[in-house]
C-alpha cells in the first residue's frame, strides 16, 4: 500500500482527514502525522511516506520549507498543501516547488476524493521515468551534457549539483574548465581521460563547448580537427576557471569574446583574457577629446574631424569589448553635446529635439559602421553650428541629386536620410537650414515644377500624375491647385 502521512498544527484537522476517508479503497494508509514543521521533518525522514499532506502555516518548519526539504532529500515523494487562507504566493511557490495541487480549507471528502486520483496518477508517472531511468543509465559523456546544460539555463543555482556530478564521474581531478562559444559547430579532436574531455552543447545560433581539463590546453587550434588556416567561424574563449568554480563566469566571458570578434568581423580565436589586458585607452585618449571640444567650440569643421579621425585610430588599435566601444563613443557624443549647449553655438534650439544616439547606436553590429555612424554624429552636430558657411552641406548636395533623380517614387526623409548615411532628426534640420524649407515642401515644389513643364507640352493629367509620384489624380490635383492656384486641367488649358 501506499503511505500517505499529515501535517497540520489543528489535530482536529489530522483528526477528520484521518477518518473521514476510506483511504483503503485507493490502496493508501495513513502511517503517520505532525502538529509542527520540525516533527513533520523527522517523520519524512523516519517513515519515507508516498504522500505528504501538508498546511502551509505550521509552527517552526511550515509547509514551504518542508517541501523544499522533500524535494531535495526525497524527491519522489508526491505533495499536496492547504490553507485556510488566501496566500496566493506561497500558493505560487508551492507550486513551482511541484506540488500537485493546492486545497482551500474547509477541505471537504468531495474535494479530497476528487484529489487522490491525480496524486495516484503522479506516482505511477513518478514510478515509469524510476524505471526508464534505471534501464537506461546515461553514459558518462551525456550526465556531463546534462550537468552542463543545466548550469547554463539554471545558472548560479545549479553550480553546486554540477560540481557534485563532475566528482562522481571524472576518472581524474578536474583541473580547469573553459567555455568556448562558436557562431559554427567546430569540430575537435579526441581528448584522453588524462587530458580533457569537451562537450557540445547547442542554444539557437551559438554552438558552447565546455572544456573540463586534467591537464593545461597551450593552444586550442592545436586540437581543432578543422584546418585553422580556412576557419570561418568566429570562436569566443572564455576566462579558464580554476577547478570547477566559475564555469557559468567561464561562459559569460566567452559569449563577450564572441561579439568582439563579430564586431571585428575576424574568423578565429577571440580571448576574453587579451580584451582584459587591453582595457584601458591610451593618455592621448584624452587630449584628442579634448582637442574636438576645443575646435567644435571654434566652429573650425575640418580641425574637428581631423581629431575625430585619430580618436577612432585610437579605438580602432584596441582590443575593445564591444559595449566598450559603445559606452566611450556615447561619452564622446554626450561632451561634444554638452559644449554646444554651453557655449550657445546651435543655430536652433532644437538641434538636440529628439535625439537619441544611445538608442541608435544598439543597432550597429560592427566597427566599420561604428566609425562611419560617429563621423556621421559629429558631422551633422556641426552642420547645425557653422553660421558661415555658404556652400550646401555634401549630404544635402547628395539628397537634392537624389531626388531629382526619384521624385517619381514615394521617396521619404528617412530613406533619403538613410541613403545619404545621415540621422533622419539631424537630416531633416539640416535639410530646412540649408534650403530654407522643409523637406516634405521641397519635394513637394520639385513635383509640381516638373509637373508644370510636362503640361505646358501638351501631356494628359492623369500620365503626369503619375510621372511625378502621385498615384490617385485626385491627390496630384488637389496639391497643384493648392500650389498653384488652378486646377491642372486650367493649367493645360492655359
Amino acid at each position: 500500500m501506499l503511505k500517505a502521512v499529515i501535517f497540520d498544527d489543528a489535530p482536529i484537522v489530522i483528526k477528520g482527514l484521518q477518518e473521514m476517508i476510506d483511504w483503503s479503497k485507493y490502496n493508501i494508509i495513513i502511517v503517520g502525522s505532525a502538529t509542527d514543521g520540525n516533527t513533520a521533518m523527522k517523520v519524512v525522514n523516519d517513515l519515507q511516506p508516498d504522500i505528504i499532506l501538508t498546511d502551509i502555516r505550521k509552527p517552526g518548519l511550515d509547509g514551504l520549507q518542508l517541501i523544499e526539504f522533500v524535494v531535495d532529500i526525497f524527491p519522489e515523494i508526491t505533495c499536496v498543501v492547504f490553507s485556510g487562507f488566501k496566500e496566493y504566493d506561497y500558493v505560487k511557490k508551492a507550486l513551482k516547488l511541484g506540488v500537485v495541487d493546492y486545497l482551500e480549507k474547509p477541505i471537504t471528502i468531495e474535494k479530497i476524493e476528487e484529489l487522490i486520483p491525480q496524486i495516484l496518477a503522479k506516482i505511477e508517472e513518478q514510478k515509469q521515468y524510476n524505471s526508464l531511468k534505471s534501464q537506461s543509465k546515461l553514459s558518462y559523456k551525456e550526465q556531463l551534457e546534462r550537468a552542463a546544460m543545466e548550469l547554463l539555463f539554471k545558472g548560479y543555482n545549479a553550480e553546486q549539483k554540477w560540481k557534485n556530478i563532475i566528482d562522481q564521474l571524472s576518472e581524474f581531478e578536474v583541473q580547469s574548465v573553459t567555455v568556448l562559444t562558436s557562431s559554427e559547430r567546430l569540430n575537435w579532436k579526441e581528448g584522453t581521460p588524462s587530458t580533457y574531455s569537451v562537450i557540445e552543447l547547442h542554444l539557437e545560433d551559438q554552438f558552447i563547448y565546455v572544456f573540463y581539463k586534467f591537464s593545461v590546453i597551450t593552444s586550442y587550434d592545436r586540437i581543432l580537427e578543422d584546418d585553422v588556416d580556412s576557419l570561418e567561424a568566429i570562436v569566443g574563449v572564455g576566462t579558464t576557471m580554476e577547478k570547477k568554480e566559475g564555469t557559468l563566469k567561464s561562459y559569460n566571458d566567452s559569449l563577450k569574446a564572441l561579439r568582439y570578434g563579430q564586431y571585428v568581423a575576424e574568423p578565429g580565436f577571440h580571448s576574453y583574457d587579451e580584451l582584459k589586458r587591453s582595457l584601458y585607452i591610451s593618455e592621448d585618449y584624452v587630449t584628442v577629446i579634448k582637442e574636438i571640444r576645443d575646435s567644435i567650440s571654434e566652429l573650425n569643421r575640418d580641425r574637428a574631424l581631423l581629431y575625430v579621425a585619430k580618436y577612432l585610430n585610437i579605438i580602432d588599435n584596441k582590443l575593445l569589448e564591444p559595449d566598450i566601444v559603445e559606452r566611450e563613443i556615447l561619452k564622446l557624443i554626450y561632451l561634444v553635446i554638452e559644449t554646444v549647449q554651453a557655449k550657445e553655438l546651435a543655430r536652433s534650439e532644437y538641434l538636440f529635439m529628439n535625439y537619441i544616439p544611445h538608442v541608435e547606436i544598439k543597432e550597429i553590429k560592427s566597427k566599420s559602421e561604428m566609425k562611419i555612424w560617429l563621423k556621421t554624429q559629429i558631422e551633422g552636430i556641426l552642420a547645425g553650428l557653422d553660421r558661415n558657411n555658404k556652400d550646401k552641406h555634401p549630404c544635402i548636395q547628395k539628397a537634392i541629386q537624389f531626388i531629382e533623380k526619384n521624385f517619381n517614387q514615394p521617396i521619404t526623409l528617412n530613406e533619403v536620410a538613410e541613403y545619404v548615411d545621415m540621422n533622419a532628426t539631424y537630416f531633416s534640420y539640416l535639410f530646412k537650414e540649408e534650403m530654407g524649407i522643409s523637406y516634405i515642401k521641397y519635394v513637394t515644389e520639385v513635383r509640381i515644377n516638373k509637373a508644370k513643364t510636362m503640361l505646358e507640352k501638351g501631356e494628359k493629367v492623369t500620365d503626369v500624375s503619375e510621372q511625378v509620384g502621385y498615384h490617385t489624380y485626385r491627390h496630384f490635383s488637389e496639391v497643384f491647385k493648392k500650389k498653384v492656384g488652378i486646377s491642372p486641367g486650367q493649367y493645360k488649358n492655359g
